[in-house]
């Protein structure tokens, strides 16, 4: 009978190391995504503010060769 006893509980003790175990696991994997998150959100804060200044300077050239294309235009012999 003891010995039944002593097997149950190695076996309680093993199902809880396997049971903390897989918390940890967890831990590190919602540790992991939180990470991922972050990443995430300093790329798209990256790409936005090249985003801005791509548009800016493509905005000045547009807005010059409209100046340009008007002066040609409008006023053709000065």
């Amino acid at each position: 009978m003891d010995q039944k006893i002593e097997k149950l509980s190695e076996d309680v003790a093993d199902i809880k190391l396997r049971v903390s175990t897989i918390e940890e696991n967890q831990n590190n994997f919602n540790k992991r995504l939180d990470n991922v998150d972050k990443r995430f959100d300093e790329v798209n804060t990256r790409l936005n503010t090249l985003t801005l200044g791509f548009l800016g300077i493509v905005g000045i050239l547009v807005a010059g060769l409209l100046t340009i294309i008007g002066k040609v235009v409008f006023f053709p012999t000065i």
